[in-house]
């Protein structure tokens, strides 16, 4: 087998209350990241109420930059961040707003997620509603935000950017009638594409089935689509083989449908992540019950599963793999080399023996462009440890895990343990790893199974519909100072950072932090 990749650092750190990170993005040229996540607690600012927005900015070798809190009296979450770069729009509203990037002017992060209240003055649509908000990536300070919805819930999971930094789509789920009318009595797929510069509307999609349709991923593709993944109950993109599959949609640079795709077994299977290779081919990761294609019998519970697809929607092929317990897949990034890194959790002894003697540890594997096992890796610790965002830093061929750990992680001169509890098992923190994936020997294990045939995706004409947006043009925020930040979070918000946690939802804990 080969060897695993190196730990180059980790960090960890939390409040007394719950502490999880959903989101990871690279930023410019200089291998920093963001992180992006929810607390509880008081960790940057004062809590407004139940759970707070956060996100982290880190240099490359794990050195905070500034963090980031804010929220209103009802819950906020953060899900994804895309670091948007070149962008003019975003360069005259930072010199329109007085802003200072420090060096880094013409980059903005984008975080997405929900809310429960009102963000930045804006009147909540009732359940849950979409939120985005730019801050600048120099030093934190707010841009703008955008809050939308309908009267049921409407949650946003991941962001990406398109047209050069010009925009950027954000995609998650919709249970009420937001682009079009919905499919079912569920939840829709949803998109919207804003204007990177000022969060002003471009189009905005829906589309589902008459099952619960619930969009767990988005990836930016070639020409710039983009790659709406998750899973459905009814029939998305073909027949239902069972309870729930996994589902992708592909959208075209206006938000018009080019082709959808469904598979699964008989049993329960879910999409989590996405990513998309240079050539425009999708990998697609989760988890299922059942056996993939009825080529490898399950090992247990839920099993690893990764499917590729072409670029056109015909699945290549797949793979699976588990223990005897529950195992599963949040989070994929591409590799430099073309391969893929995956990872998620594991309860069994997956890579490792006893790795963490706890409820479940961290996992990640690589695989080629073909779907060989280049490596595998497990770690973890007395409590329960998940994966739930993973990103490339760029040049230096590493890979940061974000996600949660209920113990103290690693106790090593790489780790950094801030929290108030890391030693119990009673709160969660953030969690985050740095692996240097390039140092890991190659040594390829047997070739993942062909698609035989091919599946053919279900290629439709563009579904866009339009619709006016809510757009909140909210107050700058203040620059957070580093290790606290400053200020009030009232008029001008702060949001909080130094989320770097591997955060992926404990199996047997079915707790929002799976579902979100």
């Amino acid at each position: 087998m080969a060897t695993e990749p190196t730990l180059l650092w980790s960090w960890q750190d939390g409040t007394s209350g719950t502490d999880n990170l959903y989101g990871v993005a690279a930023v410019g040229g200089d291998d920093s990241f963001v992180l992006a996540g929810r607390t509880q607690g008081d960790w940057a600012e004062t809590n407004e109420g139940d759970f707070d927005f956060m996100a982290v900015k880190f240099a490359q070798d794990g050195t905070e930059q500034w963090r980031l809190q804010a929220g209103t009296p009802e819950t906020d979450t953060f899900h994804d961040a895309a670091a948007v770069t070149s962008s003019p729009s975003t360069v005259a509203n930072m010199a329109a707003t007085g802003t200072s990037a420090a060096g880094d002017e013409s980059t903005a992060i984008i975080l997405a997620g929900f809310t429960k209240g009102g963000w930045d003055g804006a009147a909540s649509a009732g359940g849950s509603d979409f939120v985005a908000v730019s801050v600048a990536s120099g030093d934190g300070s707010q841009l703008w935000s955008w809050q939308d919805g309908t009267e049921e819930d409407d949650v946003l999971m991941g962001v990406v950017e398109r047209g050069g930094g010009s925009a950027v789509v954000l995609a998650g789920r919709t249970g009420g009638d937001w682009a079009d009318a919905n499919a079912g009595e569920g939840t829709d797929f949803a998109a919207v594409k804003l204007e990177a510069g000022d969060g002003s509307e471009i189009w905005r999609f829906q589309d589902g089935s008459s099952g619960d349709d619930t969009l767990k991923s988005v990836a930016a593709a070639e020409d710039d689509t983009v790659v709406l993944a998750g899973y459905t109950e009814g029939s998305l993109g073909g027949d239902n083989a069972g309870e729930t599959d996994c589902a992708v949609v592909k959208l075209d640079a206006d938000g018009g449908v080019l082709w959808r795709w469904q598979g699964g077994t008989a049993e329960s299977d879910v999409c989590s992540a996405a990513a998309v290779a240079e050539d425009g081919s999708i990998v697609v990761a989760g988890y299922t019950v059942g056996s993939w294609g009825g080529s490898e019998a399950n090992a247990g519970e839920d099993d690893l599963v990764v499917v590729k697809l072409d670029k056109d929607g015909n699945e290549l092929w797949h793979w699976q793999e588990g223990t005897p317990l529950k195992d599963r897949l949040f989070a994929a990034a591409l590799c430099e080399d073309g391969g893929f890194v995956l990872a998620g959790y594991s309860e069994g002894d997956w890579a490792a023996a006893d790795a963490g003697a706890g409820g479940s540890d961290l996992i990640a594997v690589k695989l080629s462009p073909e779907g060989e096992v280049l490596w595998r890796w497990q770690d973890g610790n007395a409590g329960s440890d998940w994966v739930t965002a993973a990103a490339s830093t760029g040049s230096g061929g590493s890979i940061v895990l974000a996600g949660t750990s209920e113990a103290t992680w690693q106790d090593s001169a790489t780790t950094t343990t801030t929290g108030d509890d890391t030693t119990g098992l009673t709160t969660e923190d953030f969690v985050a790893i740095s692996l240097d994936v390039a140092e890991a020997d190659v040594d390829a294990t047997r070739a993942p199974v062909p698609a035989l045939p091919p599946t053919s995706p279900d290629n439709v004409a563009g579904l866009t519909s339009g619709g006016s947006s809510v757009m909140a043009m909210p107050l700058p925020f203040s620059s957070p100072a580093l290790g606290g930040g400053a200020g009030g979070s009232h008029g001008a918000p702060l949001f909080f950072g130094l989320a770097v946690a591997v955060a992926v939802h404990l199996a047997r804990r079915v707790s929002a932090s799976l579902f979100f």
